[in-house]
């Protein structure tokens, strides 16, 4: 039997563990996703010391400090925790089973996505999900913020910041923010609002170009971008808000 069981091999997961094994616990970590969402980021610059690095490097350096320690990894999908008349917890992944005292979840996020052509593609090639980390990737370059709520309005004010050019694009008739930052939008001149449209596809190659919007905009259904911020609010269950 183990002390802990930890699911989620991402940045909580591994950071969880350093700390466990720290207090001389014996500890499993499992995952099916090894080093979780931050992998998926190409640029780390706001990550305590450390100047600049990609998210699997970060990740690899917080599994490298895990290992450090007698930490178990084992790669798999949790399906089911029972928990034990031993007061302790029963873990079963597809080929596996534990046992363990504890349990962390540390399953992480999902990122809100839109599910329209070319994102899949460009995911991480002009489709980002974080202004706060990848704003200073677009100094200079036009961008959009898709969603209305109160995150959608601080990712676009943090990006107007570098960018000439932000659009927030909703489907609703009105955007949803925190009064305070409704009234930010107002008064940010490089931001334009465009409501009661959705984003049918993202436009590009290798890289984002664009979007397309299911109904004209200044004449065009067509909108030049060099990125695509998502902020689209969603429901636990992945429902879209109405």
């Amino acid at each position: 039997m183990y002390d802990l069981v930890i699911i989620g091999s991402g940045v909580t997961g591994y950071g969880a563990a350093i700390y466990a094994a720290r207090l001389d616990l014996s500890v499993v970590v499992i995952g099916d996703v090894d080093g979780g969402t931050i992998t998926l980021t190409d640029d780390v610059a706001n990550y305590p010391g450390y100047i600049q690095l990609t998210g699997k490097e970060l990740s690899d350096h917080l599994k490298a400090h895990a290992l450090d320690y007698p930490v178990f990894i084992d790669t798999g999908t949790v399906k089911d925790i029972f928990r034990c008349k031993e007061n302790c917890f029963y873990i079963v992944t597809e080929n596996k089973s534990f046992l363990a005292k504890s349990v962390i979840i540390a399953t992480g996020m999902k990122e809100r996505e839109l599910e329209v052509p070319g994102h899949d593609e460009l995911k991480n090639k002009g489709v980002s999900y974080c202004a706060l980390c990848d704003a200073p990737l677009y100094k200079d370059k036009v961008v959009a913020v898709v969603g209305g709520s109160d995150s959608a309005a601080k990712e676009a004010l943090l990006l107007a910041k570098y960018c000439p050019k932000v659009y927030i694009i909703y489907r609703r008739e009105k955007l949803r923010p925190e009064p305070i930052n409704a009234r930010r939008i107002e008064r940010e001149p490089k931001i334009e609002v465009i409501t009661e449209t959705n984003v049918t596809e993202i436009l590009g190659e290798t890289k984002v170009t664009g979007v397309k919007l299911d109904k004209p905009h200044n004449g065009s259904d067509t909108l030049s971008l060099d990125g695509v911020f998502v902020a689209e609010d969603k429901f636990p269950d992945g429902t879209k808000s109405q």
